[in-house]
């Protein structure tokens, strides 16, 4: 989840800022109690990687440019964010069974970028589509192992399928 507060800025002004938070819940979603902050920014894409180790992909703050950082325990804490080189809202994340992590993006056009080492890096990028301008918000799951559904908004919602394979 993500949290939104008005602050007064250096020179007075009225400022919002965003922080993600991972949430948790220990009687089947009852409740939800604040497990640990992500980062700032908003808009997280929270998923894990395997044993305790996690990854998040979130809206950046003032620029708006993605970020990304990485827990070692399970989201307790989080790595200081990096700024990532493309994308700008409302990043999805997805591990998919063939080993490759998915991120789907949107800004300047919908997107996918795809990650052989847990997001270490992100060597393969495909943009979807361009010539359809909305908010270009974004979705993906796995729907059948190597095929995502990817859902976006440009100009309004439009779905299809996208076969990813895995070369290396």
């Amino acid at each position: 989840m993500w949290s939104r507060k008005r602050v007064n800025s250096s020179s007075g002004r009225s400022a919002t800022t965003r922080h993600s938070h991972l949430v948790r819940s220990t009687d089947g979603g009852r409740t939800w109690n604040h497990f640990g902050t992500v980062g700032p920014g908003g808009e997280p894409a929270v998923v894990r990687l395997g044993g305790r180790e996690m990854t998040a992909v979130i809206r950046g703050e003032a620029d708006f440019r993605m970020r990304q950082t990485f827990s070692s325990d399970g989201g307790r804490t989080w790595s200081a964010p990096t700024v990532l080189e493309v994308g700008r809202v409302l990043p999805d994340l997805v591990l998919m069974s063939n080993g490759v992590l998915a991120c789907s993006y949107g800004r300047p056009a919908s997107c996918l970028m795809f990650s052989l080492d847990g997001g270490r890096t992100w060597p393969h990028h495909q943009v979807v589509v361009s010539y359809l301008v909305g908010f270009n918000y974004t979705s993906i799951r796995e729907v059948s192992p190597g095929r995502l559904l990817y859902v976006h908004d440009a100009p309004r919602i439009n779905a299809l399928h996208i076969d990813v394979e895995r070369l290396r």
